[in-house]
Formats: C-alpha cells, sequence, structure tokens
C-alpha cells in the first residue's frame, strides 16, 4: 500500500503515555502484569473479561484491541474475526528525496 499522506512519531512511548493518562482521567483503569486470556458476554449485557491469573473483571463496555491476538479473543466469544498478520515493512525518505514511489 502507498500512503501520500502517511506520518510517523518520533516518540511513540510519548503518545502511549498521552493515552493512558487521558484514559485514566476519564475514569478508565489500565492493567498490566496479567494477560487477557478469554472474553465472555456477561448476564444482562457487558462482559466478563479473564486475566491468566484468573482475575475475572466485569464491564458494561470492552475495547479489543489486541492486534494479532484479536482473532483468538473474538473467537472465545464464539464469534469470528477475519484477521491474520504479515511482517510489515517501510521505507523513509528524508525530505527534499527525489520522488521515488509513483502510482
Amino acid at each position: 500500500m502507498f500512503f501520500p499522506d502517511g506520518w510517523f512519531l518520533n516518540e511513540p512511548a510519548a503518545l502511549l503515555r498521552a493515552l493512558a493518562m487521558g484514559f485514566e482521567e476519564s475514569g478508565g483503569e489500565l492493567r498490566a502484569g496479567a494477560a487477557v486470556v478469554g472474553i465472555r458476554g456477561a448476564d444482562g449485557g457487558g462482559a466478563s473479561v479473564m486475566l491468566d491469573d484468573h482475575t475475572l473483571l466485569e464491564a458494561d463496555e470492552v475495547v479489543l484491541a489486541a492486534g494479532a491476538h484479536s482473532a483468538r479473543l473474538v473467537s472465545s466469544l464464539g464469534e469470528f474475526c477475519p484477521l491474520d498478520t504479515e511482517r510489515g515493512y517501510h521505507v523513509v525518505f528524508e525530505p527534499g528525496s527525489e520522488q521515488l514511489l509513483s502510482r
């Protein structure tokens, strides 16, 4: 794919910190150190999320943003997610370089 208006970050960790801070300031809770092993619909709506330390979290809403692991987690809900992963490559050209790609 060719994205003529693509962009990149010099400090992706700074973006993640800012997103995490905004999430927590709006009432979200971040958990570190335990992996999600399953998700299931909860009685009356919402969802239950099982962690590998056997903690069960209940929530009205869950965002599934597990990248390559999303398909496996969606299957724990009895759903199919047509997601596959591949190795990616990218090239960065210096500003002012001659146009090297065209389509």
